[in-house]
């Protein structure tokens, strides 16, 4: 970026500050909400989502079942943070339409990436999910370090470095696993040579 377009957006942040408008405590409610709107998603009255996460075939890289709720507690709350700094600016901050934006594709995919995934059993809807919140948590980062709020761009950071090593998770999973939603079979079968080397023993 030109120093001069780095100098004009030093100073719209520098101009932008603004008493808050959105407490914390208001912020925590939407952490609080948006948990259990995931949470109920992803409940099926026949299978509990560590289950089926435990009954699929996956790579030796893949973290314990139990890891993933602490992961995206520490990935929202960061978030929400981040949500938090940009309301309580003013509307011509840079980039915060587009931040905002980006914020709310990323909520609506939480929400619904439970019921995508662990009530339809679609390793496929899956990794759409997946990626897709990693191309947005990737491009939230670039446009908060260009913003020159840096508190700002390290709210995304525990975002993007989880959903882009989830996605190499979501690859292996939709490849090597059947698709009962779409009726598939695993696009690619575990070898012996590729069961030792990659898969991981229960």
């Amino acid at each position: 970026m030109k120093k001069s377009k780095l100098i004009l957006n030093y100073l719209k942040y520098k101009t932008s500050k603004r008493a808050p408008v959105i407490t914390w405590w208001q912020a925590g409610f939407f952490l609080i909400g948006v948990s259990v709107l995931g949470r109920i998603s992803s409940v099926s009255s026949k299978q509990e989502p560590k289950e089926l996460y435990k009954d699929e075939i996956k790579p030796k890289w893949s973290p314990p079942a139990w890891l993933f709720g602490p992961a995206w507690l520490l990935n929202n709350i960061f978030l929400v943070w981040g949500g938090r700094r940009l309301l309580n600016t003013r509307k011509h901050f840079p980039y915060r339409r587009s931040l905002l934006t980006l914020q709310g594709i990323h909520w609506l995919d939480f929400i619904t990436f439970g019921y995508a995934y662990f009530r339809l059993k679609s390793p496929i809807l899956a990794l759409i999910w997946t990626q897709g919140d990693a191309i947005i948590a990737t491009r939230s980062l670039k446009l908060a370090a260009q913003s020159t709020d840096k508190k700002l761009a390290i709210t995304y950071i525990p975002l993007t470095l989880w959903t882009c090593f989830a996605s190499s998770l979501s690859w292996f999973q939709a490849l090597y696993n059947p698709d009962p939603l779409f009726g598939t079979k695993a696009m690619f079968k575990i070898t012996k040579p590729l069961e030792e080397k990659l898969l991981k023993k229960a």
